[in-house]
């Protein structure tokens, strides 16, 4: 398998020993690489859970190893840390292989490697951690002009990692932490969504709202490889909270359907990177599913919202075309 990578190998005396990026050096057991968590935490590890377990429970080990040896749990290595994309979502790899039992030997390791990203700042010049993880304690958002960018997806990844970590936390007995991110990822979600919009929107330091803001805007100030159309559902470890928030489930049902025939083109800005594949791809596509993306991660959990919230014709209809 070449992404995820296993970077072990046999010595001479027929144990696995690897060679470690973090600290030179050749060290026992397994050691896992060339993965980004933000592009493989809702597909690749539950996939392989299923369809290569063997191979799972050696990544856990590599991951394990990985923090251990770099001092925190990389975010994308290839095959060391290279620090592209936002969050910290190994920690929803872990978090759910606590919870789901997976490798139970080595639980307590991967805890405390995501509760050092939920609650360790990360270190000046460092590509590890969570950028921005000051405001989005202190707040429940990181407002814009703050240095930091894509705000509004990076307060939403990490709320999503805080709501995972807190499951494992109380599966684990760490009760107190489990109360701590579950407050802290429901705040996340009530400061970030706009109730007028019914979208995740852009905050001042103030706490307003910025305006104007146009929700078709694929800018990188605010949002990873997607616009707020595409994020507005973005809240799949809460899905009772959409469902009050829209108005109920007959509401959030409409939403989602309407969802995927809303016929509007992403609106390029020169803060991102050039005009991405994504954002030519959904421009292409949006005649047959409007704003959803299903070749893009910010759209991968919206058909599981759909089916969560029992919107059956809704997920039935797409899933099948």
């Amino acid at each position: 398998m070449l992404f995820p990578r296993l970077l072990g190998e046999y010595d001479q005396n027929n144990q696995l020993v690897h060679y470690s990026v973090y600290t030179g050096k050749v060290v026992p057991g397994e050691l896992a690489t060339d993965s980004g968590f933000w592009d493989a935490y809702r597909t690749v590890y539950l996939w392989l859970s299923v369809a290569a377990p063997d191979i799972l429970d050696r990544l856990l080990e590599g991951w394990v190893n990985a923090y251990k040896e770099a001092g925190w749990l990389p975010t994308w290595a290839s095959p060391g840390q290279r620090g592209s994309m936002v969050g910290t979502m190994g920690d929803v790899v872990f978090g759910w292989a606590i919870i789901a039992n997976k490798t139970p030997h080595l639980a307590d390791d991967m805890y405390a490697a995501i509760r050092k990203d939920a609650f360790v700042e990360r270190p000046k010049n460092s590509q590890f951690g969570r950028e921005g993880l000051g405001a989005y304690s202190d707040r429940g958002y990181i407002p814009v002009k703050s240095s930091v960018s894509e705000v509004v997806s990076r307060g939403l990844n990490f709320a999503e990692a805080d709501s995972v970590i807190a499951a494992a936390a109380s599966k684990l007995g760490h009760c107190s932490d489990a109360s701590v991110l579950y407050s802290r990822a429901q705040k996340a979600l009530e400061m970030s969504f706009n109730t007028e919009s019914k979208l995740f929107e852009p905050l001042e330091a103030s706490g307003n709202w910025i305006s104007p803001f146009d929700p078709s805007s694929w800018s990188a100030e605010f949002f990873t490889e997607a616009s707020a159309r595409q994020y507005r559902f973005y809240a799949p470890f809460n899905v009772d909270f959409l469902i009050t928030k829209y108005g109920g489930r007959e509401a959030l049902c409409e939403h989602l359907e309407n969802h995927f025939s809303e016929q509007v083109c992403p609106v390029y800005t020169s803060d991102y990177r050039g005009i991405i594949h994504e954002e030519t791809e959904l421009g292409l596509t949006s005649e047959d599913f409007g704003q959803y993306g299903h070749n893009n991660q910010p759209s991968h959990h919206v058909l599981g919202i759909a089916v969560a919230a029992q919107c059956f014709h809704v997920a039935d209809k797409y899933m099948e075309k």
